[in-house]
């Protein structure tokens, strides 16, 4: 069962996605991020980068709107998405202690795919001038650098893409208010 800490998070996060403010994440959400990542970053858009990275983006929202529309609408509303996070929760919670946690991996492995896209020189880190990009391409306007530094625990100026992953994993699993991952996606509160 997810804590308030977890549902502030994910509340957060929805209203990040939603770039429309229209209350529901569509797809039209997640085609106006990876414009305006393409755009911040240099990518003409319709290119073979733009392309690929709104296909893997679009793949994600395929596999959120299958599990969570559960109205069937093609769109998922805030309910639903906590719906759906409440489950992944529980599907975690369910398999702790078992090799492999499968729920456990598909949720690093959707944070290792989203540290590819925001690593634009593909290096394999992603810095803080790549963290700010991914955080505005997202419409947020605030000071994201503060952030990146308590993202980057071991302070060497670069998130790997393991990092990421555990970043992720803390912002949608952890209720320890100190845990570095509850601010991947700027402030929650």
């Amino acid at each position: 069962m997810m804590g308030a800490l977890q549902q502030r998070k994910l509340k957060h996060l929805f209203n990040v996605i939603d770039a429309d403010k229209d209350g529901f994440l569509e797809e039209s959400d997640f085609r106006t991020y990876v414009d305006n990542f393409s755009r911040l970053n240099g990518i003409e858009l319709g290119s073979e980068t733009h392309q690929h990275h709104m296909a893997d983006t679009l793949a994600y929202w395929h596999g959120v709107r299958q599990a969570a529309d559960q109205s069937r609408d093609d769109r998922v509303s805030r309910d639903e998405w906590l719906a759906f996070w409440s489950f992944i929760d529980d599907a975690v919670a369910a398999q702790a202690g078992q090799e492999p946690n499968l729920a456990l991996e598909q949720l690093r492995q959707s944070g290792i795919a989203a540290a590819k896209i925001a690593d634009t020189d593909g290096d394999g880190k992603i810095t803080a001038e790549e963290y700010v990009r991914e955080l505005i391409a997202y419409g947020q306007n605030v000071d994201v650098h503060s952030y990146f530094s308590r993202l980057d625990v071991n302070g060497d100026g670069y998130l790997t893409h393991d990092e990421v992953a555990q970043l992720t994993t803390d912002f949608i699993l952890s209720n320890d208010p100190n845990a570095p991952g509850n601010y991947l996606f700027g402030p929650y509160l």
